[in-house]
C-alpha cells in the first residue's frame, strides 16, 4: 500500500489517501481515503473532536484499459498548487506512465471553503524518477525521493507541464552510501526524515540475500541551495551508522 496525507485547500485539515501498490488486484477497492466528516464534543471536555470515516474513491482509469496486467505503482507525490487545488501524482510501470488525481479545490460557496474534485487525468508517458514517495520540503520548494537505494534526487512537481509532454527536470542530490561488494543488500524500505533547517535523516532498511538478516542504515545529511542562477544542491554528509535488528524486523518508519 502507498499512503499519503493531503491538505485540503485553504484549511489546516488533512485526509489520508491509500492506494494499493498493485491496483488491478483489488477488485475496485484499490483507492480509499480516511477523512474527517464531522465533529463531536468529547465527554467531559470542551474540545470538539473530529469523526473519521473511510470512503472508496474512483480507481485509476488505466486499470480499466484493455490488456492491463498486474502492473505496480512505482512513485507518487502530492502537490498543493497556487490555484488552490490539491493533487496526487501517480506513476505506473509497463508503459502506463503518469496520472494525476485532483483531490479537492477551493470553493468559497462551500461551508468548508473547499469541495472534493476526485477526478483522474492522464499526464504523460514518462514516469516520476522516484522509487516510492516523493516528499515536499518547503525550504527548497522541491520534492525529494530516492532514485535508487544509493541516490537521493529532487524535482519540482509544481512545474509539470499541463500537457505532460515533458517530465520534470531531475536534480541529482548525490550518492551518500557505498554498498559492499561482498554482500547483496536488498532494499526493503527507504525513508527521508525532514529534521528542519536543511537537515535530514536518511533511513534505509536492508535485507542480506543469503541470510535474510535485516538491518537499518541511518545517514545524517545537510543540504543548502545554490544562489542566483545556481540551481544545484550542496550536500554535507554527516555520521552514518548501521543498526542490526537481530531476530526482530521493522515494517514501518514514521
Amino acid at each position: 500500500m502507498w499512503m499519503s496525507t493531503v491538505p485540503h485547500p485553504g484549511t489546516n485539515q488533512n485526509s489520508m489517501y491509500v492506494l494499493d501498490r498493485f491496483p488491478g488486484k483489488a477488485n475496485g477497492r484499490c483507492f480509499e481515503v480516511l477523512e474527517p466528516v464531522s465533529r463531536h464534543r468529547e465527554l467531559g471536555s470542551n474540545l470538539m473532536m473530529p469523526i473519521w470515516r473511510w470512503r472508496v474513491l474512483p480507481p485509476p482509469p488505466f486499470i480499466r484499459q484493455p490488456g492491463f496486467g498486474p502492473s505496480s505503482i512505482t512513485a507518487y507525490g502530492t502537490v498543493l498548487d497556487g490555484n488552490g487545488c490539491s493533487t496526487i501524482f501517480v506513476s505506473c510501470d509497463d508503459g502506463i506512465g503518469t496520472y494525476r488525481f485532483e483531490t479537492a479545490h477551493l470553493d468559497p460557496s462551500s461551508s468548508l471553503g473547499w469541495s472534493p474534485s476526485e477526478e483522474w487525468s492522464y499526464v504523460g508517458a514518462w514516469k516520476l524518477p522516484f522509487d516510492g514517495r516523493a516528499q515536499y520540503v518547503s525550504e527548497f520548494n522541491l520534492w525529494f525521493g530516492f532514485f535508487d537505494p544509493k541516490h537521493l534526487c529532487a524535482v519540482d512537481l509544481s512545474a509539470i507541464d499541463v500537457d505532460g509532454e515533458r517530465p520534470p527536470t531531475v536534480l541529482h542530490v548525490g550518492q551518500d552510501l557505498n554498498l559492499p561488494d561482498e554482500e547483496f543488500w536488498i532494499p526493503i524500505q527507504l525513508e527521508l526524515v525532514n529534521l528542519g533547517d536543511g537537515k535530514f535523516l536518511i533511513v534505509r532498511i536492508f535485507e542480506i540475500d543469503e541470510t535474510s538478516e535485516q538491518f537499518a542504515v541511518f545517514t545524517g545529511i545537510e543540504m543548502t541551495a545554490g544562489v542566483g542562477d545556481d540551481q544545484s544542491l550542496k550536500v554535507v554528509k554527516h555520521k552514518c551508522a548501521r543498526y542490526d535488528f537481530g531476530y526482530d524486523s521493522i515494517n514501518w518508519v514514521l
